[in-house]
């Protein structure tokens, strides 16, 4: 190598460190704006979740569902994402002339579940024959699954101001090196808070733009409707992706899951639950095929539920559910949610003390 080689190579060093100097430091930009012109730190209430965050702007808690549910007097609740969508409503009360509450978000996952299940189901006093959970694979043993991130402020609907149980499950989720790089960052540079400050100016400015300030609320209003879960549309291979092996041992994750928390509240209250494992979207009229650790996973889980007063229904179990037409990804067709909740009610039929 000639002695010149290193010499050359001094520019580009030079030039990387300034590249990472200046990615380092731009962030702090970020954070002196939201200290000069954003709300003061102070002002920002305390978070109901202090493992994932300090302070937060967040969404008023919704108490709408309790009184409906008071009113209603359901003889089932039905809790999850689109997946629980796959019952239909009406059909279920003729069926079992008893009147049906689904309490649905989509994109949502077991920390919303649970905050549901507390704060409307407990909350509202009422003893329905039923509290029905759906779920897909290892989404009940896994609380960060759209508990945090993009998915994070959806929590807030169902949660009050103190949720301890939960703050505790995700504490003991979040203690590995890679949640610690990532709360010091958000810590560092403000990040969270800069983007709770920026992102409601930039939505509200942007639909200012678009619509104007006089149909501004009307816009806002039909722009989360579309998201409504009557009006999904079709996406290619959506939500298809199957639980990792990583998170199918059902033993080392239900400890640090909201699972315990459903069925002591579930024995305190005196309410029978429910969790229907969804089957996924089918091949050719057939099961796709599982890992032996998902196999072991689910009869882990049953027999855990069931030692506890549960149910466990798996759908992937019953060969009349292989004949479910799917729409897109695990979402099955509108037109067979019908057949759909024929088969459930089948099956709930043939469970113990099926009756109230």
């Amino acid at each position: 190598m000639s002695p010149a080689a290193p010499a050359a190579r001094t520019p580009q060093v030079v030039a990387l460190l300034v590249v990472i100097a200046v990615m380092l430091v731009a962030p702090f930009g970020w954070r002196a704006a939201t200290a000069a012109w954003g709300p003061a730190a102070e002002s920002l209430p305390p978070s109901y979740l202090p493992a994932l965050e300090s302070r937060r702007e967040r969404i008023p808690f919704d108490p709408g569902h309790i009184e409906g549910l008071q009113n209603m007097q359901p003889g089932f609740v039905i809790i999850g994402d689109s997946m629980g969508g796959r019952i239909d409503p009406a059909r279920l009360t003729q069926l079992s002339d008893e009147f049906v509450a689904p309490i649905l978000r989509n994109a949502t996952g077991s920390a919303y579940w649970y905050l549901a299940f507390k704060n409307y189901v407990v909350a509202a006093g009422i003893h329905p024959g039923w509290v029905i959970v759906f779920f897909r694979d290892t989404n009940l043993t896994d609380p960060l699954w759209r508990g945090t991130g993009f998915y994070r402020e959806v929590l807030d609907y169902a949660a009050t101001d103190h949720e301890p149980e939960l703050n505790e499950v995700m504490a003991a989720r979040t203690t590995g090196p890679w949640f610690q790089v990532h709360r010091t960052v958000e810590e560092t540079y403000g990040i969270g808070r800069a983007r709770d400050w920026i992102e409601p100016g930039i939505t509200s400015w942007l639909s200012r733009v678009v619509v104007g300030h006089v149909r501004r609320e009307t816009f806002m209003d039909d722009m989360n409707a579309a998201f409504d879960l009557t009006h999904l549309r079709p996406i290619p291979e959506a939500d298809l992706a199957a639980a990792e092996d990583r998170d199918a041992d059902f033993a080392a994750n239900v400890d640090t899951s909201v699972l315990p928390l459903f069925m002591d509240l579930a024995r305190e209250q005196g309410l029978r639950l429910c969790f229907v494992r969804v089957l996924r979207r089918t091949i050719d009229g057939q099961p796709r095929p599982q890992s032996p650790a998902l196999e072991q996973y689910v009869r882990d889980m049953r027999a855990w539920i069931e030692a506890r007063g549960g149910v466990l229904l798996d759908d992937r179990d019953d060969p009349s559910m292989w004949t479910i037409r799917y729409d897109d990804g695990d979402h099955i067709a509108r037109e067979d949610r019908v057949k759909y909740t024929e088969i459930f009610w089948e099956r709930m039929q043939r469970l113990p003390g099926a009756g109230r």
